[in-house]
């Protein structure tokens, strides 16, 4: 289930779910297609326009993370 959005790009959806887990959704068909453990990271900001997606860790590591193409 679904948090929050971090951030689009192109026909994938980067989804923070509840239980810490970065999940990348298709926008088309709702499937998931792949998601990695969140499970430190303690901040987040939404970001709609490039799909890069920006995290903070418990100790204030600030991390950018960018989609493959």
């Amino acid at each position: 289930e679904g948090l929050d959005l971090l951030a689009e790009a192109g026909s994938r959806a980067y989804i923070l779910t509840r239980n810490k887990t970065l999940s990348v959704m298709d926008s088309g068909t709702g499937k998931c297609i792949t998601c990695a453990n969140f499970g430190t990271i303690a901040k987040y900001a939404t970001n709609t326009t490039d799909g890069k997606v920006y995290v903070a860790d418990e100790r204030g590591h600030v991390a950018c993370l960018q989609p493959g193409r």
